[in-house]
């Protein structure tokens, strides 16, 4: 037991804190160019996801805008054939069925 704690003496605990020190300090600076380059790359791809969510926003917002367009085309066409229908019952009954106006 005597010689474990001559190894474990102040200047052995000392120079094992050092050395780790010294390791942790190696340690970040090597991780520090890996920490940049994760940070740079984490920025690219959240602007990429606003770009992209952007992106979906304006097609959504065109593809609404053409179901209306569309909706408001369908109206007025089903509207002209209405007219025509009724316009080929007139012509189917006779013209001189329709009462004009008061005799």
């Amino acid at each position: 037991m005597a010689t474990v704690r001559a190894n474990n003496g102040p200047e052995t605990l000392s120079s094992e804190l050092r050395a780790s020190d010294d390791a942790v300090q190696q340690a970040s600076k090597e991780a520090a160019p890996i920490a940049a380059r994760v940070s740079v790359h984490r920025g690219r791809i959240s602007q990429a996801v606003r770009e992209l969510e952007s992106e979906q926003f304006e097609l959504v917002a065109r593809l609404d805008h053409l179901r209306r367009q569309f909706e408001a085309v369908e109206n007025g066409i089903h509207l002209q054939i209405a007219d025509v229908e009724d316009t080929l019952r007139l012509y189917e009954n006779g013209l001189n069925s329709v009462p004009l106006g008061p005799h």
